[in-house]
């Protein structure tokens, strides 16, 4: 049996409330408009295991990072998994080897849980089907309330305010204090002296995230923690390059041909060795070669489309590859 329909007016809180008081058990199959999908399974109307596009912080990364699992036990439990327990869930290996507490493990799950459902849960357009008694392998973590879930995920939202005013997003980049902290003795649990280990001013709060295991939210939770303690410092996110195509694309379709551009009026970005390239590609019509046998059109057209790749070279040579933020 499938249920479905469109997200409108309360969206998912609303379905998964109308499939917690079912006593449903399944999987609600949410995708949004540009074809990603997320997974939602229940098991007597509480949710146990939820999937959201993108990369999910592994288990291992948290639990090396945060010195409750030593490497080499981390090794022997995936090489268990690959061969004689495939189909076994890590965490389930883990507490069933005895290399980690499984309290330990569970409370990972369970972020990792809150985590997909506060993300997922921000998405008001999109459609979703229910397949009853579509399951998937149960984790070491005890199902959810789906009132307790949805309590939680709004609790976040007013948390990610506070937490923004030092640390503005995920491409803030956490430099170490010069100044210190200025007590004389300062407790951290090991999660924030696992990720302080990390920072050196290269790598962003999500790249901090994914390399110990974190979710976004939790690494920003404990970055602020450090900025109040003084031993962190936040630089702001970078502005983004304008990306090369786009930004040809851009003059292309606003400038006519004809109407050479100022130099002062190019983006600030563009080179004087790359603005000659851009003039040449809107010269007039009558500087461009004749031929008795083509209309002036075609020598255009492909006179254009020869600049345009030229000044998109020059660009990606002078800008360097676009970067793709994760």
């Amino acid at each position: 049996m499938v249920l479905k329909g469109v997200l409108s007016g309360a969206g998912l809180p609303a379905v998964l409330a109308q499939l917690a008081d079912g006593g449903s058990s399944g999987c609600l199959h949410v995708k949004d408009p540009v074809g990603e999908q997320a997974k939602v399974y229940l098991r007597g109307g509480r949710v146990y295991s939820a999937t959201y596009p993108g990369r999910a912080p592994q288990l291992g990364a948290r639990l090396v990072s945060s010195g409750d699992l030593a490497p080499e036990s981390l090794a022997d439990a995936l090489e268990a998994q690959r061969t004689e327990l495939q189909g076994w869930r890590l965490s389930e290996l883990l507490v069933h080897l005895g290399y980690v507490e499984q309290p330990v493990v569970e409370a990972f799950v369970q972020e990792q849980l809150r985590a997909a459902a506060a993300d997922l849960l921000l998405w008001d357009e999109g459609t979703w089907r229910f397949r009853v008694n579509e399951r998937t392998r149960e984790d070491v973590a005890t199902p959810v309330e789906v009132a307790d879930l949805l309590a939680e995920v709004e609790r976040r939202r007013e948390a990610w305010e506070a937490i923004r005013a030092q640390v503005p997003g995920g491409g803030s980049v956490p430099v170490l204090a010069s100044a210190g902290s200025t007590e004389d003795e300062l407790a951290i649990d090991p999660d924030a002296w696992s990720l302080l280990c990390k920072v050196d001013g290269l790598r962003t709060v999500a790249e901090l995230a994914r390399d110990g295991g974190f979710t976004l939210y939790e690494a920003a939770g404990v970055v602020s923690t450090l900025v109040t303690a003084g031993l962190v410092e936040v630089l702001p996110p970078e502005p983004e390059t304008p990306a090369v195509d786009g930004l040809i694309d851009s003059l292309a379709v606003e400038t006519q041909v004809g109407d050479v551009p100022p130099a002062d009026e190019l983006p600030a970005q563009v080179a004087p060795a790359v603005t000659s390239a851009l003039l040449a590609a809107f010269a007039p019509a009558a500087d461009l070669p004749t031929d008795a046998a083509r209309s002036d059109a075609d020598l255009l057209e492909e006179d254009l489309e020869g600049s345009l790749h030229r000044v998109s070279s020059e660009l990606a040579a002078m800008l360097g590859p676009g970067r793709v933020d994760e």
